[in-house]
């Protein structure tokens, strides 16, 4: 369970075999994300397990009971709290009496009581995890601590920062991430669709084409339109209208196989007629890929983006000597994923 894209401060992770304490990003508070701590924790199929959180200043607990717990601190979790969720990457898990306080104090004793939960955890096995696994770890603790805590490793971070972010600036093209030519892709669209009274018209066409398969596979079983009707969430009236469509096609429906036709010849026409506005991340990659490399010919950029490089490397470098066992955990990732590449081409 974890929160994305709100104003949360911090995140608990619940595995089947354990759960940990993370904080997040805050770019514009210069802060990286953390990872507070663990616990191994015993599975439990199909069974209820309360879980509570807790909140005070800079610290947090959760626990499920007086053995398993994960304490942690952090610069970021003292804020007000505007986001909350659940959020799931696998279906089957189940989240029920959900209860939030607002604390009056702290607990008696709790300077003692911490000490003693925090050498509980500090003596703890690890989580079993892979090479790569304990090394993203690793070093996500290295740089939140260098982070909050070293003013002259700040220094190099934001050295390296300016240099990328200005670098970045003067030659955008061919530095566009994923995301931003995603953006770009969908405001230029947008545009044309604005500024394009044909372009609308087809649109339009294609939206209700694709109504019409809605409609249709609601027909054949219209009690899920109380679904709509009751206010439930739209992922489950999206889901369960997925599956009847699902049973529809694998039972070979004609009437649903002509009404998708139908949509995928007006979008085709659409596309045909608009193809700029249509055009592919992939098409949009390939050709920030051959701006970049048509620079390797142009010295100032080569300049300045050797300065980027050098900075980074400045930085890497304070890292190692902060933590000399950081080398041998990459080294051991890199064997890992190297041995999975190598085991899959098989």
């Amino acid at each position: 369970m974890t929160g994305s894209g709100g104003g949360y401060n911090s995140i608990t992770r619940i595995y089947r075999e354990h759960f940990q304490l993370n904080t997040p990003v805050d770019r514009d508070a210069g802060i990286v994300p953390a990872h507070l701590g663990e616990c191994v924790r015993k599975p439990r199929p199909d069974q209820w397990q309360t879980m509570t959180v807790e909140y005070w200043g800079v610290e947090m607990i959760a626990h499920l009971n007086d053995k398993e717990f994960v304490i942690g601190k952090h610069p970021i979790i003292d804020r007000t709290r505007k986001y909350f969720a659940f959020q799931f990457d696998l279906p089957g898990a189940s989240v029920d009496n959900v209860r939030v306080w607002k604390a009056t104090g702290q607990r008696e004793k709790w300077p003692e009581t911490r000490r003693t939960l925090t050498a509980i955890q500090t003596a703890r096995e690890p989580v079993k995890r892979d090479p790569s696994e304990r090394y993203k770890i690793a070093y996500v603790k290295l740089k939140s601590r260098l982070t909050l805590d070293d003013q002259a490793y700040r220094d190099l971070v934001a050295i390296h920062d300016k240099l990328k972010a200005s670098l970045h600036s003067n030659y955008t093209d061919a530095f566009a991430s994923h995301k931003e030519l995603t953006k770009l892709i969908a405001k230029k669209k947008q545009q044309r669709k604005t500024a394009d009274p044909e372009f609308k018209r087809m649109e339009v066409a294609v939206n209700k084409a694709r109504k019409a398969e809605e409609a249709y596979v609601l027909s054949t079983k219209p009690e899920l339109a109380r679904l709509k009707e009751d206010g439930t969430a739209k992922q489950r009236y999206a889901s369960e209208l997925g599956q009847v469509r699902a049973g529809l096609q694998v039972g070979g429906d004609q009437q649903l196989a002509d009404l998708v036709a139908e949509t995928a010849k007006r979008q085709a026409a659409l596309e045909a007629r608009f193809p700029k506005a249509f055009k592919s991340v992939d098409a949009a990659i390939e050709e920030r890929n051959a701006k970049r490399k048509s620079l390797n010919d142009d010295p100032e950029f080569q300049a300045r983006n050797r300065a980027v490089v050098n900075a980074g490397k400045a930085v890497k470098d304070y890292e190692q000597k902060a933590d000399p066992n950081l080398a041998q955990l990459a080294a051991d990732a890199k064997a890992y994923t190297d041995a999975l590449k190598s085991s899959g081409a098989k």
